[in-house]
């Protein structure tokens, strides 16, 4: 293992990464243990399916509020 982290050689095809490189080049496997086991802070289409809910929820208390103090003004 080198420093960060990073293999020096890919564990899939043998292909050598003097670069240190995060993803090997020729077949695309992460050298990296946290990325290629999934436990990074990457964001999936899930994570971004929750966050998009979350976005819709908080947008539609605003205008619901904004609805109910128009609605109380007039």
């Amino acid at each position: 293992m080198e420093s960060g982290g990073v293999m020096a050689d890919c564990t899939h095809c043998g292909e050598a990464n003097p670069e240190a490189a995060k993803f090997c080049r020729c077949c695309g496997l992460a050298s990296d243990p946290a990325v290629r086991d999934g436990t990074a802070a990457v964001w999936t289409g899930f994570g971004y399916a929750i966050a998009a809910v979350i976005l819709f929820a908080i947008l539609s208390a605003c205008v619901i509020g904004v609805l109910r103090l128009w609605q109380a003004a007039f």
